[in-house]
């Protein structure tokens, strides 16, 4: 069956191909805590990690709070690798129409990623964790970034983002209001303040119409999918231009399934690598990964979870081959800043610099060995 063919299936199997129901209502997903004209709120929103004067930032909840505040934490620990706990900002409540349906909603404009850490008592510290985003329902990307840019607390920026979005005449209430009793009235309101959730509503209703316009793509037989439904094995040829994995001395110690990736990642244009929780996809990963760098060639590993490139940037430090630098988020910038800053430290130690360089280059040499 060709990948097209496997896509067009899918499509037509899959509950997806029906509208999916998409929680516009955050406050139903594990609860809402009003901040309102708290200060702390806008300012772990808007402050910059890693640069001068940047904290985390202090906040006490109030009693009647606790027990909403408290079931977001467990949500975020439940889900920690999605970092689903986020900080909103100027909330638009009540009923509206969305891709043609009406739906009673429940939306920051704008909203970050945090950590919330218990301090005691009713004390809690926010940490950012992840870049600023704007309003979910709005599609033009640039006019998006545009917003993000020149983000504010005005009534223009806000009547910018709404009007962008599809939405005009929406009237802006003030951080007394609390968005929760606003959102089953007869008007669409903006409630101008700060409000911890969970989730981060993703507004597309037609997978299944994704799946078709996939199985139209031009090159969609070159892709991984194309390779886990339609395996091709290494030519001889290939495997022997390639060389064996254990006649290269490994970097990693592999299994005979393992060697056999790794040798057919040389030379085929798509490897797909599957097995159960535990069955060393990671390692494997790794040991393409070294193998590569070996051979004078850069390697980017991509992830849709920051989870699993945490779990393959340890395998790579842990191999002792070169270091890898991550990236994608607030928190990936500051730690990769961080070290960059370490070694710049570095050059200021007399002789500091000719260890690392000595360790460097010791390390590259047992790889590619």
């Amino acid at each position: 069956m060709t990948v097209p063919a496997v896509l067009r299936t899918l499509a037509r199997l899959s509950a997806s191909e029906q509208p999916q129901r998409v929680q516009l209502d955050l406050t139903r997903t594990a609860g809402l805590v009003w901040l309102g004209a708290d200060e702390t709120g806008w300012q772990a929103l808007t402050a910059e990690e890693g640069r001068p004067g940047w904290t985390s930032r202090s906040w006490t909840a109030r009693p009647e709070q606790r027990a909403t505040v408290e079931r977001l934490a467990s949500f975020d620990a439940l889900h920690e690798e999605d970092r689903l706990l986020r900080l909103g900002w100027a909330f638009l409540c009540g009923p509206a129409t969305v891709n043609g349906q009406r739906r009673r909603v429940c939306l920051p404009l704008v909203s970050r990623p945090v950590r919330l850490r218990h301090a005691g008592g009713r004390r809690y510290t926010f940490h950012a964790a992840g870049d600023v985003a704007v309003f979910p329902l709005l599609a033009d990307w640039a006019k998006a970034a545009e917003l993000e840019t020149r983000l504010d607390r005005s009534a223009e920026w806000i009547d910018a983002a709404l009007t962008a979005s599809g939405f005009a005449d929406v009237p802006v209430l003030g951080p007394e209001h609390d968005p929760r009793r606003l959102i089953g009235g007869d008007d669409l309101v903006v409630v101008a303040g700060a409000g911890l959730h969970a989730g981060e509503p993703v507004v597309s209703t037609e997978r299944g119409a994704v799946l078709y316009t996939w199985a139209k793509a031009q090159g969609v037989e070159e892709t991984a999918l194309a390779g886990l439904y339609s395996p091709t094995d290494p030519s001889a040829d290939d495997v022997a231009a390639g060389g064996s994995v254990t006649g290269d001395r490994a970097a990693l110690p592999l299994s005979p399934s393992q060697q056999a990736a790794v040798v057919a990642a040389r030379s085929a244009p798509v490897t797909v690598i599957g097995g159960p929780p535990g069955s060393g996809k990671t390692h494997t990963l790794a040991a393409i990964a070294l193998h590569a760098v070996a051979a004078g060639r850069s390697v980017l590993l991509a992830s849709r979870t920051r989870n699993a490139a945490d779990v393959l940037g340890d395998a790579l430090r842990r191999a002792g081959g070169p270091e890898p630098v991550l990236f994608g988020d607030s928190q990936l910038r500051v730690e990769v800043a961080r070290e960059l800053g370490a070694g710049l430290a570095a050059t200021r130690a007399k002789g500091e610099l000719d260890l690392l360089d000595r360790a460097r280059r010791d390390a590259v040499a047992a790889v590619a060995q």
